[in-house]
């Protein structure tokens, strides 16, 4: 990518004098226990942006909003499988486009995939009559942490935040997340007898080589 969009993420806290002097159990100042929590839910906020919610990526405008460029939408069409509905996330369909990233020069490392579709994962070895390696004495286990193919080696990785019709097969060497303001914490105005910060951060998710990735598309959940 020669360029991308930053988008500015952030969450505003608010608490009241009284909450501030009334003692609780388990915490001091309820204004730091609330920029904590709004702390995470603007992680899960970014992390939404780069691989859940499909944005096409805006350099923004007096009345629009800068809009960084989702994963989906970084992945060469070359390395892309998708269909005109959905279909069953198959193992023939992952080796497909496993096949075609390599072909193009791509050597993933990862797959993610949403929680549904890593049940499906765990199942392609009972569907095909295989063998999986267990060393686990009497555990029972039901799960695929890596994937090898004629392609290589992949780390399966759920992802809850990830679409729900898709699955990403990412060579994360060319994968990069880019911070042009890192998260910071600033003091706003009082409103009455609150006290208020806002915490914000401006990010992108950088993808180097379009290729190097692939993307299956049009699944069922």
């Amino acid at each position: 990518m020669k360029n991308a969009s930053t988008q500015i993420f952030d969450k505003v806290v608010a608490s009241s004098g009284t909450n501030e002097v009334v003692e609780k159990y388990g915490r001091g100042s309820e204004l730091e226990y609330q920029i904590v929590k709004k702390g995470k839910e603007l992680r899960r906020d970014i992390e939404h942006a780069f691989v859940g919610a499909l944005q096409a990526g805006n350099v923004g405008g007096a009345s629009t909003a800068r809009q960084l460029k989702s994963a989906q939408n970084q992945i060469d069409a070359s390395t892309t499988n998708t269909a005109g509905s959905n279909r069953t996330f198959t193992e023939a369909l992952l080796l497909g486009v496993l096949e075609d990233v390599y072909s193009a020069g791509g050597e993933p490392n990862q797959i993610q995939v949403t929680p549904s579709h890593s049940l499906k994962v765990a199942a392609f070895a009972a569907a095909s009559g295989r063998n999986r390696d267990f060393s686990t004495g009497t555990k029972l286990v039901n799960v695929v942490d890596v994937y090898v193919s004629p392609f290589g080696e992949c780390s399966i990785v759920p992802n809850r935040f990830l679409q729900a019709n898709t699955c990403l097969v990412l060579d994360t060497e060319y994968w990069s997340r880019a911070v042009l303001r890192p998260v910071s914490t600033t003091v706003l105005a009082k409103t009455g007898d609150s006290e208020k910060r806002q915490m914000l951060t401006e990010q992108t998710l950088v993808c180097e080589n379009s290729k190097a990735s692939g993307l299956i598309e049009a699944l069922t959940a």
